[in-house]
């Protein structure tokens, strides 16, 4: 038979050496191909990847970061000072202002959480990224595919 021979061609594409014949990227690419038919990994790959994916993760991790501190510390304070006591009348928005100053509340702790630089903050994403740097490649690969809107 010719060298189309499915037996062939499986047996060939099951060899961990790339075709000699074949030169640059398409050695490369007919190595990676042997690789995924007998399960090796290739370590460049696989480190490339994992960097990739923990550059995603830690952008995430801030964002939710951001969202966790404007929620705890910011909208309190916000929603805090919109009930004091002792406003007056002279600068009070009427029933808009009541019945939309929740909201007013949770933008300006999003804006205020966005542009501080909490400490608090950025020792939680970093104490995350520590715990995911351990992590298999699964893992940091969900947290990297996470919803920007999943918070809000």
């Amino acid at each position: 038979m010719n060298g189309l021979d499915p037996v062939n061609l499986i047996a060939s594409a099951a060899d961990t050496q790339p075709v000699s014949r074949l030169g640059g990227v398409a050695s490369k690419q007919a190595g990676a191909a042997s690789n995924a038919v007998t399960g090796e990994t290739d370590g460049n790959f696989d480190a490339t990847l994992r960097e990739q994916l923990l550059k995603k993760a830690e952008g995430k991790l801030g964002m939710m970061t951001e969202k966790l501190v404007s929620t705890t510390f910011f909208q309190p304070m916000l929603a805090q000072m919109r009930d004091d006591p002792f406003k007056t009348d002279m600068f009070h928005g009427g029933f808009a202002e009541d019945a939309f100053g929740g909201q007013l509340d949770v933008m300006f702790a999003d804006q205020m959480a966005s542009r501080s630089a909490l400490p608090a903050a950025k020792k939680i994403t970093d104490s995350y990224m520590q715990w995911l740097q351990h992590q298999p490649i699964e893992r940091i690969e969900s947290v990297s595919q996470l919803d920007d809107n999943m918070f809000g």
